[in-house]
């Protein structure tokens, strides 16, 4: 006896591609955003193909939680600032703490994101603007999460703390009979 019947209804009994021009279309009428151009439908239907692929990959979700942290991150990185923050100098740790709570990559990812949307903020060094520059940040108004509040000369010493940290040389352990260096054969100077 059959008990159940699933129809996959999109592109077969329901008209999908058509459905989500008009829907398009209806929400430029809505916003006064004049007619709405083919192209303008097309690069829509590209678009919302790629997140449903994201969706069902799960990389949405991991996204979300990603995007979470990075906001986290930059908040982090204002309250450490204020609070070690004399005007000039940075509290010796403050580089140290805020990558023990939130790791060297996405303090690095945050900081750059930070430099990338003050271009035009002539406080930052110009080597820390080249560093910042060289790290592909993808342009996305509506879903880049926000950079860092603080004073940009405040943020531009932190990142020099931080790329000088992070650029020191390092003195290893002995070598072993396997010469793999991991993360924790390293000990930085201080900056």
């Amino acid at each position: 006896m059959i008990t159940t019947i699933l129809w996959d209804v999109d592109r077969t009994l329901l008209d999908f591609d058509a459905a989500e021009s008009a829907a398009i279309r209806s929400l430029f009428a809505e916003f006064g955003l004049g007619e709405c151009p083919e192209e303008k439908v097309r690069r829509y239907a590209a678009i919302n193909e790629r997140y449903w692929q994201r969706m069902e990959r799960g990389e949405i979700d991991k996204w979300r939680e990603s995007f979470r942290e990075n906001c986290a991150c930059a908040g982090g990185i204002d309250i450490l600032i204020r609070e070690n923050f004399d005007g000039m100098h940075l509290k010796d740790g403050t580089v140290e703490k805020i990558v023990e709570l939130y790791g060297y990559k996405r303090v690095e990812h945050v900081l750059a994101n930070t430099v990338q949307e003050r271009r035009d903020d002539g406080r930052f060094r110009p080597d820390n603007r080249a560093w910042a520059e060289s790290h592909y940040i993808p342009e996305d108004e509506m879903h880049n999460f926000p950079p860092a509040r603080v004073d940009s000369q405040a943020t531009s010493i932190l990142l020099s703390g931080y790329l000088a940290r992070e650029q020191a040389p390092c003195r290893c352990s002995p070598v072993r009979s396997n010469p793999v260096r991991t993360a924790s054969d390293r000990t930085f100077r201080d900056p």
